[in-house]
């Protein structure tokens, strides 16, 4: 295939991506494009055209960094995603900051919103999920939305054991999520109330609370 060159308009970093993607050279692309901000892959992503953008997603795979899609015009994500399979978005969006992916997944429609959400770790589905329910620029909408959330059968112990061995979860926190098997939010427990306690979850009668302890 014959390299392809661009005006003099485009920045070096994009058209030295510009040569090798017209050549077809995917590490090459990789390569030139791994070191670069999030803000200078938006500002590639804009230099090309529609079907260029697409081919240079594809040609990364997962080596794309979804983060990149909020640096573009609405216009440019909302396009590009059109064309992309919801689950290569949920492959993109996964471990992304909640901020960048509520920013991406906010443009998609809700049955596309929610397939991508069902291919989605447990707890990232439930934060972001957490985080769409709110109003577009509503502080809930951009708060950071990490939590802790459990099953109503596990025991304060398992809960600890838990939290002491799993690597994965928020700095601070001061409340616990209970969700039941569809993931849905059943009520929560205060960390205080939690560490005070012993035994099972119980449900407070007519309050969206748990409490711990013993079952009388």
């Amino acid at each position: 295939m014959r390299c392809v060159t661009r005006g003099p308009h485009q920045s070096a970093v994009a058209g030295t991506f510009a040569r090798l993607f017209g050549c077809g050279a995917g590490d090459d692309v990789a390569a030139v494009m791994e070191p670069l901000h999030a803000a200078d892959v938006g500002d590639v992503l804009e230099s090309l055209d529609a079907e260029e953008r697409l081919a240079l997603v594809r040609m990364l795979g997962d080596r794309f960094d979804y983060s990149a899609l909020t640096e573009v015009d609405e216009s440019v994500r909302v396009e590009l995603m059109d064309e992309l399979s919801n689950a290569d978005i949920a492959r993109g969006v996964t471990g992304l900051d909640s901020d960048d992916a509520v920013a991406i997944l906010e443009d998609l429609e809700q049955e596309d919103r929610d397939e991508v959400l069902s291919q989605l770790p447990t707890f990232e589905r439930l934060s972001l999920k957490r985080s769409l329910d709110f109003p577009e620029e509503s502080a809930g909408r951009r708060m950071q939305t990490g939590f802790i959330a459990i099953p109503p059968f596990w025991t304060v112990g398992q809960t600890i054991d838990y939290l002491r061995t799993e690597p994965d979860l928020p700095d601070e926190f001061y409340q616990i999520y209970v969700v039941d098997a569809s993931y849905q939010v059943l009520g929560t427990i205060p960390l205080d109330k939690f560490l005070r306690g012993a035994g099972d979850l119980h449900r407070d009668p007519d309050e969206h609370q748990f409490r711990s302890g013993r079952r009388q």
